[in-house]
């Protein structure tokens, strides 16, 4: 399903944000980048025959779009809106800094950033996640807060919004990431509450980080209950450094403890990485033997639907949560004359025996309906019953157990037959 109509006028409002003075560059040339963009797909895509889609008849219904473009963002989201027709994931026009964010993260360098995402919906700009122990967490944000101003701008017209949908396949709200500018502070005005009363002031540092950092940050123990719950978010699957992080944990923190939390929302990251995982809760030296539940929902993309499917299929725990969005498809990247870059869906990924999680996703064992609700102050509904699941499940097997004993203390002791 391509970005919503909703996403997309937001889009467009946000590209009205005024600029500083002299510091936007003109507008490629539109039919060019269109043209570009559109062969590119043609020779990279997975599939050759294009999802059935007329490709030449959608070339020309863009270009008699692209003429009346004048910036930037606006070439760039009719070039999306081209790529929506094929109903592909990984398949979508990014900014080139975004990318760039990406490309590092994905690599397991540290990038100044913010770690915090936004999600607009009818009544405004809300935190839906941030890095634990991040610069949003220090700043004294909770999930579900309301953006009111972004260094006195409002959230639509500011330049501190950064589309966080990298791929056509999104179905939700739309999603951004609160942008840094080098180690400049954010004065940020949020609301905690339904009421303008609740509104507060605020200053947020962006910090060096990525994903091996934050997985290490993330690292909790906690009791509840009389059982020992571990913690773990692991944001995204970068190349290097995470692997060595998730064995530590389990070798250090969570040793002993009764359950385990390992939370996968959040973008994909590469395939063998997931897998390694798995093989390091299942088996060797860092062997996780208690309960285990792995957290969901439509924000768990790509190299993490494939982890979920085969962690069920592997029947290592529990999956809560929402039902993945189903973006498999292996990206390829390739750059364009503006320096902004073309993901496409350039390898067909299938899983077990060759089940294809392309447009389907993974549904979770235990459904929670509820996402981060609207100044939730900082509740997150998947999360609390992530945790109620892991403890329901530590006492069903100490029940087990235990019915184990008592029959095994029943059972009659074998005699002997008499000697003849």
């Amino acid at each position: 399903m391509p970005i919503p109509a909703a996403a997309a006028l937001l889009l467009a409002a946000l590209s009205l944000a005024p600029a500083s003075p002299g510091a936007a560059p003109p507008a490629p040339d539109g039919e060019a980048l269109l043209r570009q963009a559109w062969q590119l797909v043609k020779r990279h895509f997975y599939d050759k025959k294009l999802h059935g889609v007329d490709w030449d008849a959608v070339l020309e219904k863009y270009l008699g779009r692209i003429g009346v473009a004048e910036t930037t963002e606006e070439i760039h989201g009719i070039i999306n809106r081209m790529l929506g027709e094929l109903n592909a994931s990984h398949t979508v026009l990014m900014d080139g800094d975004a990318y760039r964010i990406l490309d590092a993260e994905l690599k397991g360098m540290d990038v100044l950033q913010t770690g915090v995402q936004v999600e607009w919906r009818d009544s405004g700009f809300f935190v839906r996640a941030m890095f634990e122990n991040g610069p949003g967490e220090k700043a004294g944000l909770l999930l579900g807060d309301r953006l009111v101003s972004l260094d006195g701008v409002i959230p639509e017209r500011s330049e501190r919004l950064l589309s966080a949908v990298h791929d056509n396949r999104f179905t939700g709200e739309p999603l951004f990431f609160l942008d840094a500018d080098g180690e400049k502070p954010i004065e940020i005005v949020a609301q905690r509450g339904p009421r303008a009363s609740s509104r507060f002031r605020t200053r947020l540092r962006p910090e060096k980080t990525g994903a091996v950092r934050v997985a290490r940050e993330s690292v909790t123990v906690e009791e509840i209950d009389g059982y020992l719950i571990g913690r773990l978010h692991v944001w995204y699957f970068p190349m290097g450094g995470l692997l060595d992080e998730v064995t530590k944990a389990l070798r250090g923190p969570f040793e002993g403890c009764d359950g385990l939390v390992l939370d996968m929302r959040g973008r994909g990251g590469y395939e063998h990485v997931g897998w390694a995982i798995i093989q390091l809760l299942s088996s060797g030296a860092a062997r996780f033997d208690g309960e285990i539940v792995v957290l969901i929902d439509e924000q768990t993309r790509s190299a993490k639907e494939i982890f979920s499917y085969r962690f069920k299929e592997a029947k290592l725990g529990t999956l809560v949560g929402r039902t993945t969005p189903g973006s498999v498809l292996g990206a390829v990247f390739r750059s364009l004359e503006d320096g902004s870059v073309l993901m496409i869906g350039g390898r067909d990924v299938r899983v077990g025996r060759g089940v294809s999680l392309e447009g389907r996703g993974v549904t979770p064992d235990v459904v929670v309906e509820e996402g981060i609700p609207d100044y939730a102050a900082g509740r997150d509904p998947i999360l609390e019953r992530g945790i109620e699941v892991v403890i329901e499940k530590i006492r069903a097997r100490e029940r087990e157990r235990e019915r184990r004993r008592t029959r095994t203390a029943l059972m009659p002791l074998p005699t002997r037959a008499a000697a003849p």
